[in-house]
């Protein structure tokens, strides 16, 4: 049975991709998947992540099998990893150039990280209140 291909994809860089990659990882690596990880952001801060815990807790250790390519090679090393392993999870560049598009394309499941807008958090909404119950002053105690 060929494992869950989870591309984890987003135009805007800082929305969270590499944090989201590594933590499920992780995660699902402690539930005792056999998990594969892949980062193709030229950027490389999943790999210098990796790297850091390889350090720390040995190189066998850091709990799934871990890669960092360009997105032109990822093609045959995904299909081989989803062959052997429960879930493969991709961290892809901030954009929607051909690298991207080939893990979006090899993805059952491409999550997209957002960050909610200010007026959908109501954190002015609650800011209003409280100036309207205080005044609109702070107090500086």
């Amino acid at each position: 049975m060929a494992g869950l291909v989870i591309t984890i994809a987003q135009r805007k860089g800082g929305a969270g991709k590499t944090t989201l990659a590594a933590q499920l990882a992780v995660a699902w690596a402690r539930q005792g998947a056999l998990v594969a990880v892949l980062d193709i952001d030229p950027q490389g801060s999943l790999a210098a992540w990796v790297e850091l815990r390889r350090r720390r807790l040995g190189a066998n250790a850091i709990g799934f099998d871990f890669a960092a390519l360009p997105g032109w090679r990822a093609p045959p090393w995904i299909e081989d990893r989803a062959g052997r392993a429960d879930l493969v999870v991709i961290d892809n560049p901030p954009h929607t150039e051909t690298e991207a598009q080939i893990t979006v394309r090899a993805a059952g499941l491409v999550l997209v990280p957002v960050s909610p807008h200010r007026s959908i958090s109501g954190r002015p909404r609650r800011r209003s209140r409280w100036r309207a119950r205080n005044g609109g002053v702070r107090s500086s105690s």
